[in-house]
């Protein structure tokens, strides 16, 4: 027979006692995988069995380069992101609406480490209804990059802000979008566009590479890269590859690198820039695009437009040529030719 000693049962009590306090921190753990639903409930720890109920809701429970999945189609609503983080929703349609407030913000307070990638959403601003439309769908403040892929992002026609995607950084930073659809956004004289790039200050930076997408209707420019207020010696980078920006009351694809900002350097290759008021633009003494294997037609006013340029700033094409340039209002001339190695 074992026999228990009073030492024994204080013993096993007082392990009880310490697992007991032990468990709440245990619990309250942040996972590096969490989900939400259209039936889920922010008080639920978030996991597959318990899912949350939106971004919001889940992001406090998700450990810093988690993950945040759907596990159906549904709305979650607009979050704020200040670390890094995936939201994956491709196998399941997941939802940002709003009105008069941005989708999704990424801001690590100026650290410039966060990585952020966004995946299968369908982001709503309701311009087409609301009277008090979204202002950006996605907006990068700060951090280390910025992924959006496989999304669509419509109807953030704020009269002052309106951008599909804004990227703004202030520290060197890279965003790609890969498979994305904007569609309407923007407003009459906004500074927004469909996407906007615009390092800020003496350190923002931008890499940007845009492929596989579509940009169009946008009330302003399609895609946008502007260098005022920017005075960093990196300035912008950028390649647009394989797609089409169209329909768009502005530009196709603008450049704005005046005298006091920083250097803007934009290759398009094998993309379709037609049927806006002007296809490409570039405007200001910093402000240089080479393109090739493009289609430029039926703009109404300019095919290109090279305004303010200084060499060897300007718009360049390709040689040997391989632009189609032709059924514009005034189809423009380019710059002149660079070698295609």
């Amino acid at each position: 027979m074992i026999k228990l000693t009073i030492r024994h049962l204080m013993t096993a009590a007082a392990v009880a006692g310490t697992a007991a306090f032990m468990a709440p921190t245990a619990a309250n753990a942040q996972a590096t995988r969490t989900f939400v639903s259209g039936v889920g409930d922010d008080a639920n720890p978030c996991s597959r069995t318990a899912p949350c109920r939106t971004w919001a809701g889940a992001i406090s429970k998700t450990a810093a380069g988690g993950e945040m999945d759907c596990l159906d189609p549904g709305g979650f609503g607009a979050v704020t992101i200040t670390k890094s983080m995936t939201i994956l929703c491709d196998w399941s349609d997941g939802g940002v609406l709003v009105a008069g407030q941005n989708g999704i913000i990424i801001n690590d307070s100026g650290a410039g480490t966060v990585h952020v990638v966004l995946s299968g959403l369908n982001i709503e601003g309701l311009g087409f209804t609301q009277t008090s439309p979204g202002i950006r769908g996605v907006w990068f403040v700060s951090g280390a990059s910025l992924t959006v892929r496989n999304s669509t992002i419509r109807g953030f026609r704020d009269p002052s802000n309106g951008s599909g995607i804004a990227f703004t950084p202030s520290t060197p930073a890279r965003l790609l979008v890969d498979n994305v659809s904007l569609n309407g956004n923007g407003a009459p004289g906004s500074v927004g566009a469909g996407i906007i790039v615009q390092p800020t200050g003496a350190n923002g930076a931008a890499t940007v590479t845009i492929t596989n997408s579509r940009v169009f209707d946008s009330h302003n420019n399609g895609i946008l890269f502007n260098s005022n207020g920017n005075t960093s010696a990196a300035g912008i980078s950028a390649s647009i590859t394989n797609t089409t920006s169209t329909g768009n009351g502005g530009a196709g694809i603008a450049l704005v690198g005046p005298a006091s900002g920083s250097n803007i350097k934009v290759v398009v290759n094998g993309s379709d820039v037609s049927g806006n008021s002007i296809g490409i633009v570039t405007n200001g003494p910093k402000a240089t695009a080479r393109v090739g294997n493009s289609t430029i037609s039926n703009n109404s006013s300019f095919g290109v437009l090279a305004a303010g340029a200084i060499a060897p700033s300007g718009l360049f094409s390709y040689s040997p040529a391989t632009n189609l340039l032709n059924g514009n209002g005034t189809d423009g001339t380019f710059t002149g030719t660079v070698a295609a190695q």
